[in-house]
Order: C-alpha cells, then structure tokens, then sequence
C-alpha cells in the first residue's frame, strides 16, 4: 500500500514541478521529488481513512485513481504427467480425465468429476504414497485424499468389487488402494501432444472410467473416459 500512495505523491510533486518550471526553468529548486521518496517512513493514510501497516490481510494491486482496487488472485502451478510412474512419494497431484476433468471426493466418500474445481486443495488434491503391496518389486501408486486446508484424511482412492470407485480408509494390504499404470497414448490438439496413461487397480484389473461423471467406474481397460493426465502442484 505504501508504494501506491507514494507513487501518486511523486506524480503531484512531478504536475507541480512541471508548472514551475514552466514560470522559470533555472530558478525553481528540484527538490520536491526527493521529499517525497525519502518521506517513506511516515505513516500513510488511504483516502477512506483507514491505516494501512504490514499486517493488513488483504493484499491489494494498484490501480488508477478513482478506480476500486482489486484482490490478488491466487495463483497455483503443476507439472503434467502422463505415466503413474512418474510420481513420487509425497507429491500434491491432481488426477484429471481427459474427457471429464478432476476427480476428487469433497465429502471423502463419493468420488466424482468436475472441470474446474475451485482449488487445487476443495477436495481434488491427492496426496501420493509409492508402495508394493504384492512385493513382487513392481512400485504401485496409492492416492490419499486431502481435506479443505491440504491436510491427508486417511481416505483413500479404491475401487470396491462390485466395479463402484469411493474414497474409503485401507483395510488389509491395500491392494484394493493400490493402481498401476497401463495403455499410455498421446493426444494431439493444435499442434502439440499431451500424455495420458490409464488407472488400472491392482486388486481388480480393472481401469477408472468416467462416462457419467459423478459415479466413476471400474471397467475393462479399453475404451473411452479412461485416460488421465496426472498434475503434480508445484
């Protein structure tokens, strides 16, 4: 806030030195801009007389005079991968179908799709475990759902035997928890290829399929609304 208010006083300083000067070049002094640079310790006052300090926790972008100030957008960045394998232990990352955006289960319990969801950490941000639960020397990927403030719940992504896909705590070894990776491909669109590889659990050989988006299924691993692009947030 500081800046802005300062910036507007050397702006004045610079309309009435340019007055001057028009008066009388040679004559009048040039030191009104320094003045107002070096008067930065002083506390400054918005026009509707509220105090700004270091504090405040609104942060807000400059604009012109006269004009209603506006918030800062958060801003959240990613690494897309389109193979499971890629991911390590520990990573952030969003499972986004090609087809039907994010899945993610808001109330740790359904899972479901959206296209936009409202943040990385509004129920569409997984937290990634590398395990072998078979010991067979093959890692699996194992995805934790995290709650609204980005902590791990102990819900996790599986697939159940009767094909349903829900957010469920582990019991026993956690195969049913635990997916692979299978059939990657490429997709093409205006020039560039992006990556997309299939989910497929471990327990049931089956792959995550999103043709109605809010009740994913297990389904043979070919076919449509199976592919997914993985979104490691930075």
């Amino acid at each position: 806030m500081s800046r802005i208010h300062l910036s507007l006083r050397i702006v004045l300083s610079a309309s009435a030195l340019t007055a001057f000067t028009a008066c009388d070049l040679e004559e009048r002094p040039d030191t009104e801009l320094a003045l107002d640079v070096e008067d930065s310790d002083l506390d400054i006052v918005e026009l509707d007389g509220h105090t700004s300090t270091p504090s405040d926790p609104a942060v807000l972008l400059a604009s012109p005079q006269g004009q209603q100030q506006q918030p800062v957008v958060q801003m959240w960045s990613w690494t897309s991968f389109g193979y499971l394998s890629a991911l390590s232990d520990g990573d952030v990352v969003q499972l986004n179908n090609r087809q039907r955006g994010f899945i993610g289960c808001p109330d740790l319990a359904t899972v479901s799709a959206t296209p936009a969801p409202p943040n990385p950490t509004a129920g569409y941000a997984w937290l990634v475990h590398v395990v072998d639960v078979d010991n067979d020397g093959q890692d699996e990927r194992q995805f934790e759902a995290l709650d609204l403030n980005g902590n791990p719940t102990g819900r996790f992504l599986k697939m159940k035997n009767d094909d349903s896909v829900v957010c469920d705590s582990i019991n026993g070894i956690g195969d049913a928890a635990a997916w692979i990776q299978t059939n990657g491909y490429g997709a093409t669109t205006s020039g560039w290829t992006k990556l997309y590889g299939q989910m497929r659990s471990l327990k049931y050989d089956r792959c995550i399929q999103l043709t109605d988006p809010s009740a994913p299924i297990g389904d043979i691993c070919p076919g449509d609304y199976r592919a997914f692009s993985f979104e490691v947030l930075n």
